[in-house]
């Protein structure tokens, strides 16, 4: 349990490292992917919908990108998982699960055959806004993202990292008005 927080601790710096860079170290010379224990490549599963595609960000994969150059920098050894195929010419694995446009009951009855087939070490889970634009309430997406954990944890004992569910904003048909308090 505790090795399990550990890497999921890992693997959420690493994401959130990701999130807040650009690929800036073009100049320095990456170092040779050094496996973990054993000869083990770090099998990583990114899941999810059109930010896991990269939808909206196609130059970077969206946060693929950014992890692959990250992982890659600092040596880490990884090998991404999924079914799908897709990003930039440089990328270097291109290998993810993500499904634009999808909503959670659409990929539930498909998560467990995913995740058995790709055997991930590591699941990077971004779903349940689409389910929120479509005017599902934050308890029932709650719901809906607990059982589809439920589903992972049943086929596999891969580490989940949810990257989150980005809530839509009111949308606001006047001027902008902030209020700040202290």
């Amino acid at each position: 349990m505790r090795r399990r927080w550990l890497v999921s601790g890992l693997v959420l710096a690493l994401v959130v490292a990701v999130s807040g860079l650009a690929a800036a170290s073009d100049a320095l010379p990456l170092p040779a992917p050094v496996a973990g224990p054993g000869g083990h490549v770090l099998r990583i599963m990114p899941l999810g919908t059109s930010s896991t595609v990269g939808i909206g960000s196609p130059a970077t994969a969206g946060y693929r990108g950014p992890l692959e150059e990250l992982l890659t920098r600092d040596g880490i050894a990884f090998d991404m998982v999924g079914s799908q195929r897709q990003g930039p010419p440089w990328l270097p694995d291109p290998d993810h699960e993500g499904h634009s446009g999808w909503v959670l009951p659409q990929m539930q009855p498909l998560v467990t055959g995913w995740v058995r087939a790709a055997r991930p070490d590591v699941i990077l889970l971004h779903v349940g806004t689409n389910d929120l634009l479509r005017g599902t309430s934050g308890a029932q997406d709650a719901g809906r993202l607990a059982a589809f954990l439920d589903a992972i944890h049943a086929v596999s004992d891969a580490y989940v990292i949810i990257a989150g569910v980005w809530a839509p904003l009111p949308q606001q048909t006047g001027p902008s008005r902030c209020a700040v308090s202290t």
